[in-house]
């Protein structure tokens, strides 16, 4: 993640979209299981995740990402420090996943909208 954090820097919104799409989910989980997700790295993902949101793969890798990156240590803690900006985020990311993969993700939403609600 420390280079997502230097991409973060450099503004580069399909660059930051690509590295985290290359990173396997597991390793998101094995990674923030022995480290929180900081607040800024949070925001930063998140908007990351929405503005990469264009096709029905987007919105499915989304899903599983978010869902594994929730399963990160002090993950609640964090989410209840982030800004009304990354809660408004989070909620339209749900949206636009629901919208562009209808019914085949009400499983993964109902379980996004659990770990994701404070």
């Amino acid at each position: 993640m420390k280079d997502f954090t230097g991409l973060k820097r450099s503004d580069n919104q399909t660059a930051m979209i690509t590295y985290l799409k290359n990173i396997p989910v597991a390793q998101i989980e094995a990674y923030f299981k022995r480290t929180e997700v900081e607040s800024e790295t949070l925001s930063a993902i998140l908007e990351t995740v929405e503005l990469g949101l264009t096709t029905n793969g987007d919105c499915e890798w989304a899903s599983s990402f978010l869902l594994s990156l929730a399963k990160a240590d002090n993950f609640e803690l964090t989410l209840s420090f982030s800004e009304d900006s990354d809660k408004e985020r989070i909620k339209k990311i749900f949206s636009k996943i629901k919208t562009t993969l209808g019914e085949e993700s009400e499983t993964k939403l109902a379980q996004l909208e659990i770990m994701y609600t404070v």
